[in-house]
């Protein structure tokens, strides 16, 4: 089940189809804490959360990088500058 929650969560990244499957994690039984947290390693990558809650701010951050990367491409309009 985790793999699937990752695959669906680098599949939306950086669209607006990544509120929807995080909302499908927050409906996630809260027993199942540690598969929140797990998914949120796999996703995010090394870091370890030691909450539910924290695990999905990573979640959120990673896609919010994304975002604010794409912004900054089109703001220069895809031009280094040298």
């Amino acid at each position: 089940m985790t793999k699937q929650i990752v695959q669906a969560l680098e599949a939306a990244l950086g669209t607006d189809d990544f509120a929807a499957v995080v909302d499908q994690i927050k409906r996630l039984d809260p027993r199942l804490k540690l598969d929140v947290i797990a998914v949120a390693k796999e996703f995010v990558g090394g870091r370890r959360a030691t909450s539910r809650q924290k695990a999905l701010k990573q979640i959120w951050s990673r896609h919010q990088q994304i975002l604010i990367f794409k912004a900054k491409v089109r703001a220069i309009g895809g031009r280094v500058a040298a």
